[in-house]
């Protein structure tokens, strides 16, 4: 059995966080700013919201578990699953993106890698040993046919 470090701080915990971070540091230490980023960063917000309730729909539909590090009675392989094994992930990771855009500031990149490298250590890597174990055969195929994130 996988030892799992179970967290009560939460991926969705992280993109607040993250936000409220972004925000202050655009508002006390602006490196450089963008102009007329705002439609294209509404377009993603938008999008990568609409990702992460489709994907959530599917654990749901599936009657399996969304929450990290708990047991799931189901691998999803269904598309956005055929084209990144963490599409939840990486839809927050392109909310950030948008969210940056939306400040117009460069200063705000700094947190959207720390978060990139807080959910892969902390959640991917550890949810890809809990369904190894879980789905053997049938994960690791799936894990060679698709890509982590993209």
């Amino acid at each position: 059995m996988v030892k799992v470090n179970k967290t009560k701080f939460l991926p969705p915990y992280g993109v607040l966080t993250s936000m409220v971070l972004m925000y202050l540091l655009d508002k006390f230490f602006p490196v450089l700013a963008w102009e007329n980023t705002q439609i294209i960063a509404c377009i993603l917000m938008f999008g990568s919201i609409t990702g992460i309730l489709y994907s959530a729909y599917l654990f749901y539909r599936n009657k399996t578990e969304i929450k990290p590090f708990e047991e799931s009675s189901f691998l999803i392989l269904t598309w956005p699953y055929t084209v990144s094994r963490n599409p939840i992930y990486l839809c927050m990771l392109i909310f950030l993106v948008a969210w940056m855009l939306f400040l117009q500031s460069v200063s705000s990149l700094m947190v959207i890698a720390v978060f990139a490298v807080w959910i892969h250590r902390r959640f991917v890597l550890q949810e890809e040993h809990i369904l190894e174990e879980k789905f053997s055969d049938d994960y690791l195929a799936y894990k060679h046919r698709v890509r982590r994130w993209l």
